[in-house]
């Protein structure tokens, strides 16, 4: 602690006078009227571009109105998502995401789960931030996955009333919708969210193969899933005066799921075999709330004081059951069947302010402040023994940051501190955790023209371990797979230098980023056999260094015709000493689109989906091709809109992915088929006056600083 509170009082009185971070924008992207309606869709830019970050505008997209947050990712440059719904950035799974400038625990935890359930057509755009600056927090190997919805813009209109209503449904049973309500009276300005969903996937089948010393075995799985979520919010802000802002939100969470394997079969060669059926239901749910006060210098307007509090509970309940039948031979564990009953509960208070302020022409400093308090807690049983543990992690943080233009160049220098307690404590077992982590962050970037622009960027990221990671509980869920987690990880550094070039006129976009990374103390999930039993856990294991290249390219070929190409490749390279392993390997993945504008205003868009291995320390993982297609067409003067769309892959329907892995003694294939051939219908409605976008302050709360919860 008194290393945190050192560090804090060295920064802040190093920058007492504050800092404003100007905006290092390189070119954005340019916007045309010459067409309205779905004709706009051709015309506009929908992707624009910074040194540090590419920004997708979500909200002038038609296909939103018929997409998941999702499936809005994979067609997002420097985003994969895998068929498993997997999501890296930039080649890596470690990044953060925050919503509105908040933290949402229950994304953090399932961010593939609750962006399959979040519809596109509320949010106002997605930023890939790729170079985060000292102001964000350090965690995230990947960067940082900024999601701002309509109701935290900056910018609010004049009084009125705004609204819209929407749904979708498709083939597989599954569907969401939202209503969303705004209003502004004078010097408030109030907004509403509700949006359910369900999520439905039946017939999912996997193919698991193991070869250990000599020990063959086999196991298949047949399952449906289905996912459900109810999601309402509430903003509100007051501006008393041209120098004072108060902005309030309430955020309310409610996910019940289930599955089910209704077959599924476990054969070891010539020693034992036994059949299974299983059944889970886990329900997630989250109470938020926020308060910012905003405060402007009259003086100097750019000078701005900020002061957010911010305060979560995040409840959740896990019962899942595996039955054992058929059995011939001896089994080597107990035959029983297989118990877990799991409660979490979760309680987070954030404290953070900033000051910025300019400091000569064309120049800022930025300082700030932030604490975060976490306290969870879980009790779990098999039936028969009880398992209680309690964790607490807390986390100081102060940072300062230069920006500067000079002429036809930009740099940009900051430093961050943060220092980290947790405490673990379980019957029989328990450790405790202090360490601190100073991250710096530097870029310079020159104007080549009015269009475009080369940068150069540096930064560390680090990936703190979560409590999933951390704690020694063993999972026995399933029976010839336990896993655990190490209470002895280490935060995983990694660095990154990244080469940057964009261009963006009115016809074409381009931006191409070459990247460097490496960690020499890389968190790696590592598997080992013990006869037929495979035992899965973590360690500071693997040495990773990659190259890689991502390029962007959009052309509005004609008033009605755009089209855009994103390809995400590099070379992978991993090694473990201690495991004694080492694996490398060139992966791919690329988004081919079209948006064209049919005759009688009918929006066709299409993308293909391809992708080559990607590789991780003990093998590699890949998916087959698939294409998605939609037709949207409005009526009454874009208020009313219909959406057709229609998502498969090239064989029978389900959408093939392999994953391989190899250790010195073992081998293992796993094979799963994804029912994908979907067709589905939305309709949106939109009523009132202009949106009415809710002002937030300009600095709130962002936690994204754990990886694994």
């Amino acid at each position: 602690m008194k290393k945190f509170f050192i560090a804090l009082s060295i920064i802040l009185h190093a920058t007492l006078s504050g800092a404003q971070q100007i905006d290092t924008t390189g070119v954005y992207a340019e916007k045309t009227d010459s067409l309205r309606a779905a004709g706009v869709v051709a015309q506009r830019n929908l992707v624009r571009l910074k040194a540090d970050r590419i920004t997708y505008d979500v909200g002038n997209d038609i296909d939103a109105r018929s997409m998941t947050v999702l499936d809005m990712l994979r067609k997002i440059p420097m985003v994969n998502v895998g068929a498993d719904d997997s999501i890296t950035i930039g080649g890596s799974s470690s990044f953060k995401v925050y919503v509105d400038g908040r933290p949402d625990q229950m994304l953090t935890a399932n961010p593939s789960r609750m962006f399959r359930a979040m519809p596109a057509s509320n949010i106002k755009s997605i930023e890939v931030i790729t170079n985060p600056g000292a102001r964000y927090d350090a965690e995230g190997v990947g960067g940082v996955l900024e999601i701002t919805t309509f109701r935290a813009s900056r910018k609010a209109l004049n009084d009125g009333i705004y609204g819209d209503i929407m749904g979708f449904g498709n083939s597989t049973g599954s569907g969401y919708g939202s209503l969303s309500l705004s209003a502004r009276l004078g010097k408030w300005t109030v907004s509403s969210d509700l949006q359910p969903s369900s999520y439905h996937t039946s017939g999912l089948e996997s193919l698991t193969e193991n070869n250990s010393r000599g020990h063959f075995s086999r196991e298949e799985k047949r399952q449906s899933i289905v996912n459900n979520s109810y999601t309402g919010t509430f903003s509100a802000n007051f501006e008393p005066d041209s120098l004072n802002l108060i902005s309030a939100s309430i955020g309310l969470d409610h996910s019940p799921n289930w599955g089910r394997m209704d077959h599924g079969h476990f054969e070891a060669a010539n020693a034992y075999s036994y059949d299974m059926t299983a059944a889970y239901d886990e329900t997630w749910s989250s109470v938020k709330g926020s308060l910012d006060w905003q405060h402007r210098s009259m003086k100097n307007p750019d000078r701005i004081l900020t002061l957010s509090w911010q305060i979560s509970d995040n409840p959740a309940r896990t019962r899942d059951t595996t039955f054992i039948a058929n059995v011939s031979g001896v089994l080597p564990f107990d035959a029983d069947n297989i118990l877990l009953i799991k409660d979490n509960k979760t309680l987070e208070n954030t404290f953070q302010a900033d000051l910025t302020t300019p400091v000569g022409a064309s120049q800022s400093l930025s300082t700030g402040a932030k604490l975060i308090l976490r306290h969870f807690g879980t009790e779990a049983t098999d039936g028969t023994t009880p398992t209680d543990y309690d964790y607490h992690s807390n986390i100081g943080a102060a940072y300062a940051e230069y920006t500067g233009s000079f002429s036809n160049f930009t740099l940009t220098g900051g430093l961050r501190y943060e220092h980290t307690w947790q405490d673990y404590s379980q019957t029989g077992n328990s450790f405790s955790l202090d360490y601190g982590n100073l991250v710096p962050n530097a870029s310079i970037q020159y104007t080549l023209s009015t269009l475009s622009n080369l940068s150069l960027t540096y930064n560390l990221r680090i990936g703190r371990p979560g409590i999933s990671l951390l704690s020694p509980y063993i999972n026995r869920t399933t029976p010839n797979y336990i896993s655990y987690g190490n209470p002895d990880l280490e935060a995983e550094k990694s660095h990154r230098l990244n080469l940057i070039y964009n261009y963006s006129g009115p016809r074409w976009i381009i931006s191409a980023r070459f990247a460097d990374y490496f960690s020499d103390n890389g968190i790696e999930r590592y598997t080992i056999f013990k006869g037929d039993i495979a035992e899965s856990t973590y360690g500071n294991i693997v040495r990773r260094n990659a190259v890689e290249a991502n390029i962007y390219v959009s052309c509005n070929a004609s008033g009605k015709t755009r089209l855009s190409f994103s390809a995400d490749g590099g070379y992978q390279h991993y090694r473990s000493e201690v495991l004694g392993l080492r694996n490398e390997g060139f992966g791919d993945s690329t988004v081919t689109g079209i948006q064209q504008v049919l005759p009688w205003d009918i929006s066709l868009s299409s993308y293909l989906y391809l992708s080559t291995k990607s590789y991780s320390l003990q093998g590699w993982y890949k998916d087959k091709p698939y294409i998605s297609v939609r037709l949207a067409k409005s009526f009454l003067e874009d208020k009313l809109t219909i959406v057709l769309s229609g998502v498969t892959d090239f064989g029978k329907g389900k959408l093939e992915s392999t994953s391989w892995a190899k250790g010195r003694d073992f081998s293992k294939k796993d094979v799963s088929l994804t029912p994908w051939r979907t067709v589905g219908l939305g309709i949106s409605w939109t009523f009132g006056k202009k949106r009415i976008e809710v002002k937030k302050a300009s600095r709130s709360i962002v936690n994204d600083d754990t990886v694994g919860g």
